[in-house]
């Protein structure tokens, strides 16, 4: 049988550092990719702090698929360094709909709502991931549900990106669509985490 492909990712900024000094450089990167990303601007520090300390590290070569359409997984990564493309599939082809450049993040919808992957995402070059489950973030929301809000827009402006890709709305309807899904979002967010209304 033909061998499957296989690559091999050496993390070479940190090959060189004892097993300690390996581990701060981690933690530090972890803190600095939960503060770099959008999603979190509401959250204090002492809260990024505790995301930073929950994440798992998850590197992936250039060409990877790091996340599949329609795959149920409750967590989302934050792109540290390099560079990863959205796809779409509908009719059975693959088109892109937009990059991620780091600091960045995705599977958003996934960590927040529970619901299934809408997209694909491939690394475009070697990228450095953290990958933060559900049950991390859990007891940030429970303890400042109010934070369901601004997370809900920032959801509906990318949900709002990915329906754009097929639909014809102008200006004025892509607002209003937004506005919507904002209200939608935030809704579903507090469902999920069990804020009640």
């Amino acid at each position: 049988p033909i061998a499957l492909p296989a690559t091999t990712t050496f993390n070479a900024d940190l090959d060189h550092l004892s097993g300690d000094a390996q581990r701060q450089r981690r933690r530090e990167r972890a803190s600095a990719a939960v503060r770099g990303v959008e999603l979190f601007r509401s959250l204090t520090d002492a809260e990024c702090e505790t995301l930073a300390q929950a994440v798992t590290f998850c590197p992936f070569a250039a060409g990877e698929r790091v996340t599949r359409q329609g795959a149920v997984a409750h967590y989302l990564y934050l792109l540290a360094s390099g560079r990863a493309e959205v796809k779409v599939a509908t009719d059975g082809r693959e088109s892109t709909v937009s990059t991620i450049e780091a600091p960045g993040f995705f599977g958003e919808m996934g960590l927040l709502t529970g619901a299934p992957r809408r997209a694909s995402v491939y690394a475009v070059t070697a990228v450095d991931c953290f990958k933060l489950e559900r049950s991390a973030f859990e007891g940030v929301i429970q303890h400042r549900p109010d934070v369901a809000r601004e997370l809900g827009a920032v959801l509906a402006a990318r949900q709002t990106e990915l329906d754009l890709v097929t639909s014809s709305l102008d200006a004025a309807g892509r607002a209003a669509h937004q506005r919507a899904e904002t209200e939608r979002m935030v809704a579903r967010i507090r469902e999920f985490f069990g804020l009640g209304a």
